[in-house]
């Protein structure tokens, strides 16, 4: 079974997480069980999507996935853990790994995103808005992923004041400078913030 380090910080009124071995795992909770909580979802979405990564090879979904590495803002108190003594070399090596992994994919980023027979199932408003790259209100995640790629980060939020649960996707361009944040509520695409040029909305 693999184990990840995870690292919690107060911030304000918030408990912010995240794993450092495994880029874009972060999450926040107005408590610390709850940052917990929102942690092993969030790890499990981002396993999740890099394995449907390697499953798709030629760059056929999920050619537009970037990774980068998390850094503290500020540590908590008693500073951070780092685990075990063998978790640094392991750590320079998956850091390679994924270095050459995005570069890969990267190269591959022109490739169509999806095969017709991947989006047969979804409504015929979908599988137009997924031909034409376009994102719309009340597309779900994986619509959303076959139209515009794979996320660069995704963070669990806070579920909504019905209970419902909150999911942020974050796409970052040229080192964050242009940056388009998705927010779904039960699995539904309920907030799109972005300042790309680029992105087509409907």
């Amino acid at each position: 079974m693999e184990r990840f380090t995870a690292i919690f910080e107060r911030d304000g009124d918030y408990w912010i997480g995240y794993v450092e071995e495994l880029p874009g795992a972060n999450t926040q909770g107005v408590t610390l069980d709850e940052a917990r909580e929102n942690l092993r979802e969030a790890v499990s979405m981002v396993i999740e999507a890099n394995r449907e990564i390697v499953r798709h090879e030629d760059g056929v979904k999920g050619s537009n996935l970037s990774v980068r590495f998390l850094r503290s803002q500020a540590p908590c108190r008693g500073g951070l853990r780092r685990g075990r003594s063998g978790v640094l070399p392991s750590f320079l090596f998956l850091t390679v790994v994924l270095i050459v992994l995005q570069m890969m994919l990267l190269s591959c980023a022109s490739e169509v995103r999806y095969t017709e027979e991947e989006i047969r199932d979804f409504s015929h408003e979908a599988r137009e808005h997924i031909r034409n790259g376009e994102i719309a209100f009340f597309m779900a995640p994986e619509e959303v992923r076959f139209a515009i790629g794979s996320p660069t980060d995704i963070w669990v939020l806070s579920p909504a004041s019905n209970g419902q649960e909150r999911v942020q996707w974050i796409y970052k361009k040229w080192g964050g400078t242009i940056t388009t944040n998705l927010v779904f509520v039960g699995n539904r695409l309920m907030e799109i913030t972005s300042n790309d040029p680029n992105l087509k909305r409907r």
